[in-house]
């Protein structure tokens, strides 16, 4: 689609790809139930709760409202989240992150590329997996805790060096 994009609530009946404007026009949701189809979002995208999708893949920027749940999520430009997000699979953020609220990452394996810059607000992260933080982390401190069982920490702030690795 040549403009920008706007959906209200949406069902996805099978995989999906939305494109606005070649990637640099908005694409906007509100709830979306994927049905265990996947979706794919070339643009500025800004989704509201999402539940039940397979792969989720914005391959511009992502900003969510709500909460995600995915089997995967790939975001290939820069990040704002203001829910938790949760997988079954891999979640992967190649640019900055940016929290609006309290966030949650739940996901066997997690990477963050880019700068994670949380504002007053708190990330948890819980990961089965690797976790991989490379990016400058803005605010003072960084707290990481591991549980003999799985890959689990806690950033209160962030440390202005690199953040955390945990494999």
């Amino acid at each position: 689609t040549p403009g920008n994009q706007s959906y209200g609530s949406t069902t996805l009946a099978a995989n999906a790809t939305r494109s606005a404007g070649g990637g640099a026009g908005t694409i906007s949701t509100g709830a979306i139930t994927g049905n265990g189809n996947s979706l794919t979002l070339d643009g500025q995208a800004t989704l509201g709760a999402t539940s039940g999708v397979n792969s989720l893949t914005a391959n511009r920027s992502l900003t969510t409202t709500g909460p995600v749940s995915a089997a995967t999520l790939a975001d290939a430009g820069a990040a704002t989240l203001g829910g938790n997000v949760m997988t079954t699979s891999a979640q992967t953020y190649n640019g900055s992150v940016g929290l609006t609220n309290n966030v949650t990452l739940a996901a066997p394996t997690l990477t963050v590329a880019g700068a994670v810059n949380g504002g007053a607000n708190n990330l948890a992260v819980n990961a089965s997996g690797a976790t991989t933080f490379n990016g400058n982390c803005p605010s003072p401190n960084l707290a990481c805790t591991r549980s003999p069982t799985f890959a689990s920490f806690t950033l209160r702030t962030m440390r202005p060096s690199s953040c955390c690795r945990i494999a």
